[in-house]
């Protein structure tokens, strides 16, 4: 009887130990991808005078039609933008801006104009309003490795690729 009770109670804990080990890793996964998914579209990166600048360029345009030649030449988009030759360098951060419908007007680095925002794009959004109404949507983009994350977002993401490889 006494032989019965320890193999219960060693095969009990085999089973409670696999059960957390799987819980931790399925933890440590949805806690990468979370964290990834707020860098990516999270406020790392100033975007109100690209919204200021945005609304003012409908309100004097009417529209969208032109944009691509402010965004690419704009001096008030801050830094990490211009420090990386406007996105085309791996550090560099991306611009999609699409109409009130959610379809994607102007996009860089890549140019997928004419497509519909992600769900994720669209929740990461900044709206772009004119007198009151919603003319259009911003979203960020910003690469998990970017040179101006602060010291625990680096030290985050360094722990997140190093544990993936």
């Amino acid at each position: 009887m006494n032989r019965l009770w320890v193999r219960l109670v060693l095969a009990f804990a085999l089973v409670v130990l696999v059960a957390v080990g799987v819980v931790a890793l399925l933890a440590g996964q949805t806690a990468s991808q979370e964290f990834n998914r707020y860098l990516t579209y999270g406020n790392a990166w100033p975007t109100q005078e690209v919204v200021d600048l945005l609304a003012d360029y409908f309100s004097t345009h009417g529209g969208w039609q032109g944009v691509e030649a402010v965004l690419w030449r704009e001096p008030t988009i801050p830094e990490p933008w211009i420090g990386t030759r406007r996105g085309r360098g791996p550090g560099g951060v991306g611009l999609i801006l699409a109409d009130a419908s959610g379809q994607v007007v102007y996009e860089r680095p890549v140019n997928r104009i004419g497509r519909p925002l992600s769900a994720d794009e669209r929740a990461a959004a900044r709206a772009i309003e004119v007198d009151g109404e919603t003319v259009g949507l911003l979203v960020v983009v910003v690469p998990p490795r970017a040179d101006f994350l602060g010291p625990l977002e680096q030290w985050f993401v360094c722990l997140l690729y190093t544990s993936d490889a």
